[in-house]
């Protein structure tokens, strides 16, 4: 049985079986006193950075199976027959403040290329925006036209299941079923998965077409209404199953959905 190892970030996500709470900041300073039972990580990516230099092995991490998993310029190979980005230029961040300098017309789509996010992707409209984020000019980042965005979602994977998610922008549990099947059409077609568990954000835009827009690591994405102890249930089990070397027989996920009473 493994504990979940919860940062005070996700207060609000309640369901967690046999629940440790920890404050960043003890983690960040190495003051926390780590629990000595296997532990389940959800927190924050500096949290999840110290652990990882920790290498507390009995903390599990999901943070992508290698260091570049959840990179933009990664994750678009994988997704790209249904990605909202197909067409984007990369390019150090201080190329798009020269850029912005000049006039580009119109507002763009910029993120950051690493997983780890220096900051969140958002609408550019000049470059006073480019020049509030605290990284450095060399960040590689990623631009592409503006999307008209309608829903978003976000869901849980667990081996190539979708087990559970959450619709949010609103932050509200799922009124389409379609984005199910849509969120599980992505993950079919990634040939080669990031990690074990991981999430993978889709949304439908204003014309009624579904588009994957990201895959995140699990440890630190919020899981907003998701059912939590589904998602703990399976994560657990597949842990177990990765420890005893079987195989994960999770089903998939269009054979649990129950909107009206979801069960593990």
């Amino acid at each position: 049985m493994r504990s979940w190892l919860v940062e005070s970030l996700f207060a609000t996500e309640e369901g967690y079986p046999r629940r440790i709470e920890y404050n960043s900041l003890d983690i960040l300073s190495g003051r926390a006193g780590l629990p000595s039972e296997p532990c389940i990580f959800r927190g924050s990516i500096g949290s999840a950075k110290q652990l990882s230099r920790q290498q507390a092995g009995n903390i599990a991490l999901f943070l992508g199976n290698r260091p570049d998993s959840f990179d933009f310029g990664s994750f678009s190979k994988e997704i790209l027959p249904y990605a909202l980005n197909r067409i984007f230029f990369m390019a150090p961040l201080w190329y798009f403040k020269e850029v912005h300098k000049k006039g580009v017309g119109k507002p763009l789509f910029l993120r950051p290329n690493s997983g780890w996010k220096p900051f969140a992707g958002q609408i550019i409209k000049n470059v006073e925006q480019l020049n509030k984020f605290e990284c450095a000019d060399s960040t590689i980042c990623a631009m592409a036209a503006r999307q008209y965005i309608e829903t978003e979602y976000r869901f849980v994977v667990v081996g190539r299941t979708v087990v559970s998610g959450s619709q949010y922008q609103p932050d509200e549990a799922i009124g389409k079923p379609e984005a199910y099947f849509f969120a599980q059409k992505v993950v079919d077609a990634i040939a080669e998965p990031p990690d074990l568990v991981y999430t993978v954000d889709v949304c439908q835009l204003d014309d009624g077409t579904w588009r994957a827009i990201e895959l995140n690591s699990f440890s630190c994405s919020g899981l907003y209404q998701c059912e939590i102890e589904k998602v703990c249930y399976h994560v657990e089990a597949a842990l177990e199953n990765e420890d005893t070397g079987h195989d994960s027989d999770i089903g998939t996920c269009l054979s649990t959905v129950d909107t009206e009473n979801p069960k593990p």
